[in-house]
């Protein structure tokens, strides 16, 4: 019966993640970009592959981590096309139930295991997370697997516990790039906290196994991993800037992904805050810990101390990284409270319950009550906006545009703007298209993303491009400033140009 009730909030997450794509099937952005890198897994008999090249103008080597493409490989394309929109769900159900029994080991309270549940299906940023193909959820599995392993074992002395800590830490090294490096950061804080190196020293354990065991292939995953950040050094001020336009000025209007960080980083404190209101909980078990809150009737525990921690950690360390430039290379800062669901939904749950027999009950039911309430009708808004979605989906103009590519004989090299249509162009049709295969390729491209290099006829005749796919919705004709183009194809908002590469 236990297990039943464990997987009751899982499904209706589930439900809730995936329902969209019965309304838009073809979400997200780096969809294409996985489905490239399984096939490339599955045509190499599920193993590694090496030199990418074909489409790809920039081409390079596979330096992805392997264990999501590899995973997905042993499924037939058409299939894993078709449903991946589910995937990333079902590694989050799994999640959600990881969240049941952690809960449920440390307070022995159904109650308490299924309220953090909820509080978790109805964490807005986490539905978000999972409403395209990505390997985010697996490797947040891996995160959460590895760490509450490595702190069970500092607890319990258990041996299991420590082969879990070891296992998990190497797959995580295989499996998610940022989540890797949050377990890197979250280890040497908590081998600091507690004044003990096991955290780190099964973190470097990880990465020798992983090195050893892919033969290693991992040190290219590094190596891509650093180029990564290395590119994102001098490209920090546009990592949200418009590709044509660059930086907005405050008179005009900015691209709304540029608004929305902009608004982040210059509000962070408060801003982390809003995008899981649940980090409140860790506050609260730190406030009652430093000060003497009468009207607050609780005594917290190791397990609730240390989760707090874990929390405020990753709050704090997201802080300078939304605020500062210089840090914005090593990720989005508010991606880092991710890392953190965990923890705060298990804090929030057991503090309802130890407010619930105390004259603040009805409060907390009201209060805790109108904030689920909230989270779910966010989370509706922003799926109302993925089944609306044109900009990240295929929509009926593009997939003219890709059947008109497909008729022609002239074999094109194209230019996407915006880029984030690249891979979606190299999946869908069987031309060539200017990205690069692996990160390191990411300095060559740097020419057109994140913002254009002008004048952009130089980059054209350099790479011998002849067709530009743009999206006049994104921008218009004339912002591109060419000396020359051809219209020769359009669908809705979807403009193909031809010009003269050298």
């Amino acid at each position: 019966m236990t297990i039943l009730l464990s997987l009751l909030f899982p499904i209706l997450g589930f439900i809730l993640q995936t329902y969209t794509r019965l309304f838009n099937k073809s979400f997200g952005v780096d969809v294409w970009t996985r489905l490239l890198e399984t096939d490339h897994v599955r045509e190499n008999n599920h193993k590694i592959p090496g030199k990418i090249a074909g489409q790809f103008i920039i081409e390079g080597y596979f330096d992805y981590p392997p264990v999501f493409p590899w995973l997905l490989s042993f499924f037939p394309k058409k299939l894993v096309e078709r449903y991946q929109g589910v995937v990333a769900p079902f590694f989050d159900l799994l999640n959600n139930t990881l969240i049941f029994w952690i809960a449920f080991y440390f307070t022995q309270s159904i109650e308490v295991a299924l309220f953090s549940q909820l509080i978790y299906t109805l964490t807005p940023v986490i539905a978000l997370e999972n409403s395209s193909l990505t390997p985010r959820s697996l490797g947040y599995l891996n995160f959460n697997l590895a760490f509450m392993s490595s702190l069970l074992w500092v607890y319990t002395g258990n041996i299991w516990f420590l082969t879990s800590s070891v296992v998990f830490t190497t797959l995580i090294f295989l499996s998610h790039r940022f989540a890797m490096q949050s377990l890197l950061f979250l280890s040497i804080f908590f081998s600091i906290y507690q004044k003990n190196p096991f955290y780190i020293g099964v973190f470097i354990l990880g990465f020798v196994l992983a090195t050893v065991t892919t033969k290693g292939y991992y040190l290219k995953v590094l190596k891509g991993h650093l180029y990564n950040i290395y590119f994102w050094i001098p490209n920090r001020m546009y990592r949200f800037a418009h590709q044509i336009r660059g930086l907005q000025n405050s008179n005009k209007k900015k691209d709304f992904v540029e608004l929305v960080y902009t608004l982040l980083s210059k509000f962070a404190p408060i801003t982390l805050i809003g995008t899981n209101f649940w980090v409140i909980s860790a506050f609260v078990i730190l406030f009652v810990n430093i000060f003497y809150l009468s009207f607050l009737p609780l005594s917290p525990i190791r397990f609730i101390n240390d989760f707090s921690a874990w929390v405020l950690f990753f709050y704090f360390l997201g802080i300078p990284i939304l605020m500062l430039t210089y840090l914005r290379c090593i990720g989005e800062g508010y991606r880092y409270l991710e890392m953190a669901a965990l923890p705060t939904s298990i804090i929030s749950s057991w503090i309802f319950f130890q407010l619930l027999v105390t004259p603040l009950g009805s409060l907390a039911v009201i209060g805790y009550g109108v904030m689920l309430a909230l989270n779910l009708g966010l989370i509706l808004s922003v799926h109302r906006t993925i089944i609306k979605d044109r900009n990240r989906s295929i929509t009926s103009d593009m997939t003219n545009v890709f059947d008109f590519l497909n008729n022609q004989k002239e074999d094109y090299r194209i230019l996407c703007i915006p880029h984030q249509n690249t891979t979606n162009v190299i999946y869908h049709t069987k031309h060539k298209v200017f990205v690069n295969a692996d990160n390191p390729g990411l300095l060559p491209i740097s020419v057109v993303y994140p913002i254009i290099k002008w004048p952009l006829t130089d980059t054209i005749e350099k790479y011998q491009l002849n067709l530009i796919l743009l999206k006049e919705s994104f921008a218009k004709i004339e912002e591109l400033k060419l000396k020359s183009c051809r219209e020769i194809f359009r669908s809705g908002d979807i403009v193909l140009l031809a010009v003269k590469g050298l």
